[in-house]
């Protein structure tokens, strides 16, 4: 097993030149895309289709309790060093001591001002790029934008539009939101499986190694629990979403070892993906198959695009995690020969495609682009602007009726693509919430010891 260092006493956080900032789906979106995306060569843009999960919100009304318990730990913190208990440089525990934590009920789980900047952004290089699909003016807009009822993503919808076509228009009213919207946010899971592969790993011995360390670094006696340790780990991922440019306080707390244990792939990352592996990925073959509504919408409107006078030229999405990483799933894309479990770390570790720091960050989108290539039609797909390829297509580009063998099962032409089409398993929709609050019940925190 792979031994952490514990002589990392002169590391200094706030003096790294180059901080981590892989943290899963709360990545800063900024800090992962690409400076710029590839074009097909040779042929003409004639249609987008984009799904889009919002963009980098606020902590959650239940975070704001944990919060509490942070600032706990943090003036224990001080009071180790106080103590000359703990290995924190002098710069890093000056951040913690002017460390405040702001929230409000305004503010759960919200779009944050950095999320409207990553929509925005987006918004404006799409624009550059396929600027004949999403002309300044709106009349001359020939499309579809629809978003779940969640604020985050309306409010991530109208930033999008307003980069488009200017603040002074809004592409958004009540046709646009649709309430329990399955097409956008279906929630179809099982937790057993990922309950029982994550708690394994939470008992393993990296995961002991790793909060051991961790409470060594700041000068506890007692090994914090590992809830306390993720409490930190997760302010420290949030705060750097909020602000990709600056650093977070509490992202001392992990040393190098820790934070990459070898190549950047971390502990907890590894955690992070083996619970939304079962969640939303491959780890249930349920995400993949509510996801085939979706897949269906896609190859309807690439295959009207693709007629002489298509009723559309672009369709854009806003969403969800939940939404993404069931249609990755179902795309085949970032699949693994052998699934995340909690005993193959050790092999997974350096060598894994299913990384949500890459695949899902905060404002992550999967965009489909179809182009006419003299006279074949041929997608494009693109994950945070990164083409990506799809199984059973030769090259980057996949031919539209290659496609559409590839999800003949999943394409029915006549079939509606509203969500009163679409199946909602309505037992188990609140899963992800109850998984979550068990595994909590099952770590909770205890009183550290200074």
């Amino acid at each position: 097993m792979e031994q952490f260092s514990s002589s990392q006493t002169e590391y200094c956080y706030m003096k790294e030149e180059k901080p981590y900032h892989y943290f899963a789906a709360t990545t800063a979106y900024d800090l992962i895309r690409p400076k710029e995306m590839k074009i097909l060569a040779g042929c003409t843009p004639v249609y987008i289709w984009a799904l889009i999960r919002h963009g980098t919100r606020f902590t959650k009304k239940k975070f704001s309790y944990k919060a509490k318990e942070i600032t706990i730990i943090k003036n224990q913190i001080i009071e180790n060093h106080e103590a000359k208990k703990g290995k924190l440089c002098d710069e890093d525990l000056d951040s913690l001591k002017k460390w405040t934590y702001k929230w409000d009920e305004n503010m759960d789980g919200e779009l944050a001002p950095q999320g409207k900047k990553d929509i925005a952004s987006l918004a404006k290089r799409l624009k550059q790029y396929f600027n004949q699909l999403m002309p300044n003016d709106k009349n001359k807009y020939v499309g579809k934008f629809r978003t779940s009822s969640t604020p985050r993503c309306k409010d991530s919808a109208l930033a999008f539009t307003n980069e488009i076509f200017g603040t002074q228009y809004s592409m958004l009213d009540a046709n646009n939101i649709v309430e329990n919207d399955t097409l956008l946010k279906f929630e179809n899971h099982d937790s057993s499986k990922v309950h029982v592969e994550s708690m394994k790993f939470i008992m393993s011995q990296y995961a002991q190694t790793l909060t051991s360390e961790v409470s060594k670094r700041l000068g506890f006696e007692n090994t914090l629990a590992l809830e306390v340790i993720k409490q930190l780990y997760a302010m420290c991922s949030y705060e750097i979403a909020w602000n990709p440019e600056n650093k977070a306080s509490f992202c001392a707390a992990f040393t190098p070892d820790h934070l990459k244990v070898q190549l950047l792939i971390r502990l907890l990352e590894y955690d992070a993906d083996l619970e939304y592996y079962y969640l939303d990925g491959y780890g249930d073959p349920k995400n993949a198959q509510a996801a085939s509504v979706l897949v269906n919408d896609l190859l309807k409107k690439l295959n009207d695009a693709s007629k002489k006078e298509p009723s559309q030229v672009a369709t854009v999405y806003f969403g969800h995690s939940e939404t993404i990483l069931p249609f990755i799933t179902k795309l085949n894309v970032y699949s693994e020969t052998e699934p995340l479990q909690s005993n193959n770390y050790e092999s997974k570790k350096n060598d894994r495609k299913w990384r949500t720091s890459i695949i899902d960050p905060f404002a992550a989108n999967i965009i489909a682009v179809l182009y006419k290539c003299g006279e074949e039609h041929k997608v494009v797909f693109y994950n945070n602007e990164n083409i990506i390829q799809l199984p059973n297509c030769e090259g980057e580009a996949c031919l539209l009726k290659t496609l559409n063998g590839k999800f003949k099962d999943e394409f029915q032409e006549d079939a509606p693509s509203s969500s009163a089409s679409m199946v909602q398993t309505e037992q188990l929709k609140d899963e992800r919430e109850r998984y979550k609050e068990e595994r909590e019940r099952n770590n909770e925190v205890k009183e550290p010891k200074k």
